[in-house]
C-alpha cells in the first residue's frame, strides 16, 4: 500500500531511514534493498507511535524519531537498540517537528509551541520563549524548519511568522517577514523550506520555500529577491 513519507535520513553505515505518517519507521539498505521496519508496541515494535514526525541522523550516529503521540525515540546504533529520553520531562509526547545538531554539538528541536536547545552532555534543556513585545525574540512559537549557514549562524523557520536567524554573541533574533507594503519582503510568512547556496561565489545566499514562492535573502546586505511562478510564462 502507498505510504506517505515525512522525512529521511541517511545513518553513517549508509543506510536510509523513512519516516511515514503513520506506518513507522523503515530502513532500507541500498545496497542489498533489503528493508527493516519499525512498528510501534501495539504490533510488538519498539516505536511509542506509528505516527512519525521526522527522523535525524546525530554526530554519534543515533537516530532521532519523533513521533505525534509518543514523544522522541532514539536509536543507538552501537547497542543496536532503541531508548527513550526522558528530555521534556512535564510533557513526554511534545510532538517535535524538527531537528538540527549544530556546530557546537547543540541538538535543536523545533515544535509547535516553542524552541529548545538540548545540551546531551549535561542533559540541560533551555527554551527560547517567544515574547510578542520583544522585536528580538523568537518570532513564533510554531518552528516548521532549522538550518544552520557557513557561518554558524541558525536560521528558523516559522509557520505564520517568517524566518529569523540567531545571534549567539549578542542572543538576538534578527527577523525577516512577509509586509505587504514593501517588495523587499519575504512572498510568506508561511516557511516550507531552507537551504543555504552551496557555491562558494553566493555563500551568504539563504533560499527560503514558502507557501506562495521561493525567496532569496542576502545574509550580509539582509537584501530579497522573489521568485513566483505566472501561469502565462513558461519559464517563472
Amino acid at each position: 500500500s502507498n505510504i506517505t513519507v515525512r522525512k529521511i535520513t541517511q545513518d553513517s553505515e549508509g543506510e536510509i531511514w523513512v519516516a511515514s505518517d503513520r506506518n513507522g519507521v523503515f530502513v532500507l539498505n541500498p545496497d542489498t534493498e533489503e528493508i527493516i521496519r519499525y512498528r510501534s508496541g501495539k504490533f510488538g515494535g519498539p516505536l511509542t507511535d506509528e505516527h512519525i514526525r521526522t527522523v535525524y541522523t546525530d554526530s554519534d550516529n543515533n537516530i532521532w524519531i519523533s513521533t505525534y503521540y509518543g514523544g522522541l525515540n532514539v536509536f543507538n546504533q552501537s547497542a543496536k537498540q532503541f531508548y527513550y529520553p526522558g528530555i521534556f520531562k512535564n510533557d513526554p509526547e511534545k510532538a517535535v517537528i524538527n531537528i538540527l545538531e549544530d556546530s557546537a554539538g547543540l541538538l535543536w528541536f523545533g515544535t509547535n509551541n516553542g524552541l529548545y536547545a538540548y545540551n546531551q552532555s549535561t542533559e540541560e534543556l533551555k527554551f527560547c520563549e517567544y515574547d510578542n513585545s520583544d522585536a528580538f525574540s523568537m518570532p513564533d512559537d510554531d518552528i516548521f524548519e532549522i538550518y544552520e549557514d557557513r557561518s554558524g549562524l541558525l536560521w528558523f523557520g516559522t509557520h505564520g511568522s517568517g524566518i529569523a536567524f540567531l545571534n549567539k554573541t549578542a542572543a538576538a533574533f534578527k527577523h525577516y517577514k512577509y509586509k505587504k507594503s514593501q517588495k523587499q519582503s519575504l512572498m510568506s510568512d508561511n516557511i516550507t523550506a531552507v537551504q543555504v547556496s552551496s557555491s562558494s561565489l553566493t555563500q551568504d545566499i539563504i533560499w527560503v520555500g514558502t507557501t506562495k514562492g521561493l525567496s532569496q535573502i542576502e545574509r550580509n546586505s539582509g537584501k530579497i529577491k522573489n521568485y513566483s511562478h505566472r501561469d502565462w510564462d513558461a519559464t517563472s
